[in-house]
C-alpha cells in the first residue's frame, strides 16, 4: 500500500513537471506563435515575462503582451504601419492613438 502511494505521488508529480514545461513558451517560440496567427514586422521590445513586442497586422501595429503560456495578455493598437508595415520605424517614435477626444 505504501509503495504503491509513494509511486502514484512521484507519477503525478513528474506528469505535473511535464505538462508545465511543454505549455511554457520561450521568446522564439512567442515570436513564432505571433507569425503564425497573422502578425508581421514583429519586434521585441522586453525579453523577460511577460513578454512585450509590437507588430502589425492588417495594416495596423499592435503593442502586444504575451504571458509564459503564449496567452495574449494585452493587445493595444498603436497607430498604422504604413507602406504595408515593411516602413522601417524608430520603436520611440510612434504614439498611442487617442480617439477618445
Amino acid at each position: 500500500m505504501r509503495k504503491t502511494s509513494i509511486g502514484a505521488a512521484v507519477g503525478l508529480a513528474t506528469l505535473a513537471l511535464g505538462a508545465s514545461a511543454a505549455a511554457a513558451h520561450s521568446l522564439y517560440e512567442a515570436k513564432d506563435k505571433l507569425h503564425a496567427i497573422g502578425y508581421y514586422d514583429v519586434r521585441v521590445e522586453r525579453a523577460s515575462l511577460p513578454y512585450s513586442f509590437n507588430a502589425c497586422k492588417r495594416g495596423v501595429r499592435y503593442h502586444i503582451h504575451m504571458s509564459w503560456y503564449g496567452d495574449l495578455v494585452q493587445v493595444d493598437e498603436i497607430g498604422d504601419c504604413g507602406d504595408d508595415g515593411y516602413r522601417p520605424y524608430d520603436g520611440r517614435s510612434y504614439r498611442y492613438r487617442r480617439d477618445d477626444y
